[in-house]
């Protein structure tokens, strides 16, 4: 059993997580799947094992309410889509969007760059993947919801050549 004490920020974990910890860190699996109903507390369990890591993560949810909740618990930096930050540029030009000072978007950047711990909504994290590096762990919070997040964002276009059909 871990002593998970030091990665809950003070928190008082439920024995079913410290359970669900101890499974998941003695894993030596690459992709780790935990489904659990809503109030069982992955929030803390993904916090808690992502700090106990030696390198650093992040956490992907479909939702802002659960990226504050989840803000909440102090060393983790927030990253939102450049719409969300009152940057004049930004917002007069998007597409045109290049870092210059004072950028409101641009210190969120830098400020989840340098966190160990970065949580991203699903639209999010595909749309700034370059300026983002690979982590050790992704975290999809409601996995399930990723696709249809990301899903809309991807576009294929197909001529009558490269329809394989059957006579």
């Amino acid at each position: 059993m871990t002593d998970w004490t030091p990665h809950l920020g003070g928190l008082t974990p439920r024995p079913q997580q410290i359970e669900i910890l101890d499974q998941l860190a003695a894993s030596d699996a690459e992709v780790l799947l935990l489904q659990a109903p809503p109030g069982a507390g992955k929030s803390l369990i993904e916090i808690a094992l992502a700090r106990s890591w030696p390198d650093t993560s992040y956490i992907a949810t479909p939702q802002r309410a659960l990226q504050d909740q989840l803000a909440s618990y102090g060393d983790v930096k927030i990253m939102k889509g450049v719409s969300n930050y009152a940057c004049p540029v930004a917002r007069d030009d998007p597409d045109e969007h290049k870092r210059h000072p004072g950028c409101p978007y641009y210190r969120a950047v830098d400020e989840a760059l340098a966190s160990p711990l970065v949580v991203h909504n699903h639209a999010s994290i595909v749309h700034q993947r370059r300026a983002f590096s690979p982590r050790h762990g992704l975290f999809l919070d409601e996995g399930h919801r990723a696709i249809e997040a990301v899903g809309g964002m991807i576009e294929i276009s197909l001529s009558q050549e490269d329809i394989w059909q059957l006579d």
